[in-house]
């Protein structure tokens, strides 16, 4: 007798994408239950056959059909492979955070974007984009998250926090209190450490990933010339730290995956608003921040790893 060859699909593969590849079952003689067939993958693909145990290389492609191994000869079958190509993203929603979102989602080499967010869920365009709520200082729910994902290619965290609740950034030491410093810490300087341990090993088995997050130029140690804002810069050099160090680690641990500190500029966003009411030299809307920070992600190397980048591409000073 022989196997009919058939789509993957039609036995409950969950992949849908184009690329095809041949596939070779070889059956033993005889053959009974305890002697299960050989599965032969051509290409970078594979496949799991729930109740005959065929297992392949990688988890590109899983079908959970049945295949009777009683057969006895060698077949030829067609297996859809998955398009590994396209990116995964995961960006943490804010006014930037959305911008970017729609950004990736436009781009053709990009599958899809999970954007999440705490407090007002985004209006978003794109039917690539999936919103989920999501507090970032809570360790169990950002575990929870990145277990739901099952690739990953990219983080970027747009999270941010400057003033609200009745806190605003000091002038001067006499204003400085314990909550604004917590507050901004939290907010600020947390969600990345917790974002880089639960998304690692994701990132691990992407071939070209990245990690970032939105930082600020004035957590510049060597660019502060003006004073002030001691608990937002001090949360924003605390980030800049831990993106410094991830970067030492990854180079080793994940070497295809280069860290960044990103600057935005000064974007028009609810964080802003209070500070650019007296003609600032240069405000950007969240579309044309986004569209700066893409073009240095698109073309971040891992050589280019552990640095600080502005939006228009120049090398900010830690």
């Amino acid at each position: 007798m022989t196997l009919d060859h058939f789509l993957a699909p039609n036995y409950g593969c969950t992949n849908y994408g184009s690329k095809t590849e041949t596939c070779s079952l070889n059956l033993p003689q005889p053959h009974s239950r305890g002697q299960l067939p050989t599965l032969i993958f051509v290409a970078e693909c594979s496949c799991f056959f729930q109740h005959a145990n065929f297992p392949c290389a990688q988890k590109n492609i899983r079908a959970t059909r049945e295949i009777d191994p009683i057969r006895n000869t060698h077949r030829k079958f067609v297996m859809t492979e998955k398009d590994t190509t396209k990116k995964h993203l995961l960006i943490t929603g804010s006014t930037i955070g959305v911008a970017l979102a729609e950004a990736f989602a436009a781009d053709d080499q990009v599958a899809s974007v999970t954007l999440t967010w705490r407090s007002h869920r985004p209006v978003v365009s794109s039917p690539k984009i999936t919103t989920k709520q999501l507090d970032l200082t809570d360790e169990a729910a950002v575990s929870s998250t990145f277990k739901h994902l099952e690739r990953l290619d990219g983080v970027i965290n747009a999270v941010g926090f400057l003033h609200g609740h009745g806190l605003q950034p000091e002038k001067s030491i006499s204003r400085v209190s314990s909550a604004t410093f917590f507050k901004n810490m939290e907010a600020n300087t947390l969600p990345t450490m917790l974002l880089a341990k639960h998304s690692r090993h994701l990132l691990k088995g992407s071939p070209a990933a990245f990690f970032t997050s939105i930082s600020a130029k004035v957590g510049s140690i060597e660019d502060n010339r003006l004073g002030g804002w001691y608990s937002y810069r001090a949360s924003k050099a605390a980030l800049n730290m831990i993106l410094k160090t991830l970067s030492l680690e990854w180079s080793f641990a994940l070497p295809k995956c280069p860290v960044a500190a990103l600057h935005p500029g000064t974007v028009v966003s609810r964080l802003s608003e209070p500070f650019t009411k007296h003609g600032h030299r240069q405000i950007f809307s969240p579309e044309e921040s986004a569209s700066h920070l893409k073009k240095i992600l698109d073309n971040l190397t891992p050589q280019q790893t552990g640095r600080f980048w502005s939006w228009d591409g120049t090398e900010i000073p830690w």
